[in-house]
């Protein structure tokens, strides 16, 4: 059996009366499955010949024929964990072509830290490998993106393939070689940590819609503190105990400034961005950004130490969980297409926040919702579902309670409250399965359904004939029409496709858990 397939088998859900497994839709499986293999296909499609990943083959309206530095590294996140699949299964042709995947792609990335004048552009032309100077710069999420990614893969190289370390220093993965540092990881987990510190002191930096120039971001401080994180122990393995000191350290100052000053009390969710510079030019008054999801659940393997103090932007936090429903609730309104609920089945589609002007071609017009938004909202629904019950219990923080009441009465799929349901007995800091099964099952139930209900909304705006290119069985673009439901904006849009891989794997693993309920 190949890694895909063995990430595809989806277990028979059970009924939503047990709390044994997380109910999901088994009527969706064949879908999943057959995208899922379309949608690596699509993906690898874009990958050319030295490495570098095209955003979208499309070279008009809009061009997006460029390397960017975030969604390459999130795309080759998705083929590292097929990298670890094949190995895990003993498929070694397949590790084997992953791993060359891998391995081509990090000297193309090697290449582009060379020909650019600072680690912080985003967007890379093919052929020179230099940077798109003209473009929203710095974007400081990327290069912490690049080196979370290209860990991941060292590790599972040196832990489950067995290669020699000496290969991580041959093929120039990771040295200790300093000011300058002249190896991938090392260069970018340099260029993270004294971004973060220079956040005081330097220009602002664009965030991950290459829009919003602020003093800090949510998104981009959560890539850094994650890089950080797994790069500190990276460096340690790697011997270089000095650099990996300093590396958790810088850690530790992102995570305080996370959890003190993102959090807006009276909005009752996490604020995107800190100290807007151009507000007039990019005006976005909410601070209510899809990109705090994204953030939550493209970060999730990396966990802070729990001596730093409770993480609110940790997945499964009551503050994520609010942020992501109120957002929700605010975009059921925003588009018309969202008046179609499916008798309660359907979530409505999500866009990056609600003012905004980007439909995929132009910036003053309308927004859309993004495939990949919903892909993320159906993962993040997925890995809380997956972590709570495997857990067989819930940890309660401060905003967890009102979290929790919310959620099961379909807010990540945009409902409103309709009073406090939530049994009198879940306070404190933790909520077991064994306390109130019955309550345990409603939330997990209210999980796996909210992320099948974003799936299907997905599944509704994609192609269901072959049209031209980029309209075809298979196909994702980056957004659907507010009003027609169309896709639009860039075809078959290369993070559009790994978000749903990466989906789809945590949907897959979601099916097969069995709760902890003793």
């Amino acid at each position: 059996m190949t890694p895909l397939s063995l990430l595809l088998a989806l277990a028979v859900s059970a009924p939503a009366t047990m709390a044994a497994t997380i109910p999901l839709d088994a009527s969706l499986n064949t879908f999943v499955s057959s995208q899922t293999t379309l949608s690596l296909q699509r993906l690898q499609a874009n990958i050319q010949s030295d490495g570098g990943i095209a955003a979208s083959p499309s070279k008009n309206n809009p061009n997006y024929f460029f390397h960017w530095t975030r969604d390459g590294a999130l795309t080759m996140k998705t083929i590292v964990q097929l990298y670890e699949t094949a190995l895990k299964s003993g498929d070694t042709a397949g590790a084997t072509s992953y791993e060359n995947s891998i391995w081509l792609y990090s000297r193309h990335e090697s290449a582009t830290q060379v020909a650019t004048d600072t680690l912080g552009r985003a967007k890379y032309f093919f052929g020179t490998n230099k940077p798109e100077t003209n473009w929203a710069s710095p974007q400081n999420d990327g290069p912490a993106l690049r080196a979370s990614t290209l860990i991941r893969f060292a590790n599972a190289y040196l832990d489950i393939k067995k290669g020699p370390i000496s290969a991580i220093t041959s093929n120039n993965l990771y040295t200790s070689a300093i000011n300058p540092a002249t190896s991938i990881i090392k260069r970018d987990l340099e260029y993270v940590a004294s971004s973060f510190l220079a956040e005081s002191t330097s220009s602002a930096n664009c965030e991950l819609w290459e829009e919003v120039f602020a003093r800090a971001h949510i998104y981009t401080r959560l890539a850094q503190r994650s890089a950080l994180i797994s790069g500190a122990a990276f460096a340690n393995r790697m011997g270089d105990t000095g650099a990996g000191a300093y590396y958790l350290k810088i850690a530790q100052q992102i995570h305080n400034a996370l959890i003190s000053q993102h959090w807006s009390p009276s909005f009752k969710y996490l604020l995107n961005s800190l100290d807007v510079t151009n507000a007039s030019a990019k005006p976005k008054p909410s601070d209510l950004d899809a990109g705090t999801v994204l953030a939550a659940i493209h970060n999730r393997e990396t966990t802070p130490a729990p001596a730093w103090g409770v993480d609110i932007t940790r997945f499964d936090s009551g503050e994520v969980l609010l942020t992501a429903m109120t957002l929700a609730s605010r975009m059921k309104a925003l588009y018309n297409i969202n008046k179609n609920t499916g008798s309660g089945t359907l979530a409505p589609g999500i866009g990056r926040y609600t003012e905004d002007v980007y439909d995929g071609y132009s910036a003053s017009s309308l927004g859309n919702p993004w495939f990949l938004i919903n892909n993320g909202y159906a993962e993040l629904s997925y890995s809380v579902a997956s972590q709570w019950c495997s857990a067989g219990q819930i940890p309660l923080t401060t905003q967890s309670v009102s979290a929790l009441n919310w959620l099961v009465q379909g807010g990540l799929v945009g409902n409103a409250t309709a009073g406090n349901v939530v049994p009198s007995g879940v306070s404190g800091t933790l909520f077991s399965c064994k306390s109130n099964p019955t309550f345990f099952n409603t939330v997990i139930s209210a999980l796996g359904n909210a992320g099948d209900a974003h799936l299907r909304r997905v599944k509704l705006h994609l192609p269901t004939t072959n049209g031209g290119a980029g309209d075809t069985i298979g196909s994702i673009s980056e957004e659907f029409n507010r009003d027609t439901g169309l896709m639009q904006g860039a075809i078959e849009l290369t993070w559009s496709h790994a978000s749903f891989l990466s989906m789809s794997f945590q949907r897959s693993a979601a099916a097969k858990l069995t709760c902890a309920c003793n």
